[in-house]
């Protein structure tokens, strides 16, 4: 009986440990990518802000031939919008929610299946005719 005991109190005390672990830890989490291009803010600002282009560098839609997408009348501004259907990278839909012309575009992203909204950055600094994306 004194043996249950023990074992009853080290497993809270386990519990517990894990839950205020769990409960310190951020609510988000950010991945980061960057690169530097030979080219103008303004062409690549215009590539990604027109997401029927993007089949044409992005890795999802390279990793599957057969998705299929559709657009919103709309290209390029706020509330401008992509849903895809794809067997490998999944269905969702993204929209345009923040552009600063040749410098920022934030889009949102919700995939079916997945409770809550996720977003994605897009950010372009030209240096000595380059430019440096950051994504």
């Amino acid at each position: 009986m004194k043996i249950l005991k023990w074992i009853i109190v080290v497993l809270l005390v386990i519990i517990g440990v894990l839950l205020i672990f769990s409960a310190t830890q951020p609510d988000q989490t950010k991945v980061e990518e960057s690169i530097v291009i030979d080219s103008q803010p303004s062409q690549i600002y215009n590539e990604i802000i027109d997401f029927r282009t993007w089949g044409n560098w992005s890795v999802w839609n390279q990793m599957d031939s057969n998705m299929t997408s559709e657009y919103s009348e709309e290209i390029g501004v706020v509330g401008a919008s992509s849903e895809w259907e794809s067997k490998i990278a999944g269905d969702g839909r993204q929209e345009i929610v923040e552009l600063r012309p040749n410098e920022y575009i934030k889009t949102m992203l919700q995939f079916n299946g997945w409770e809550g909204k996720n977003y994605s950055e897009f950010i372009l600094t030209e240096t000595d005719g380059e430019t440096e994306l950051v994504w």
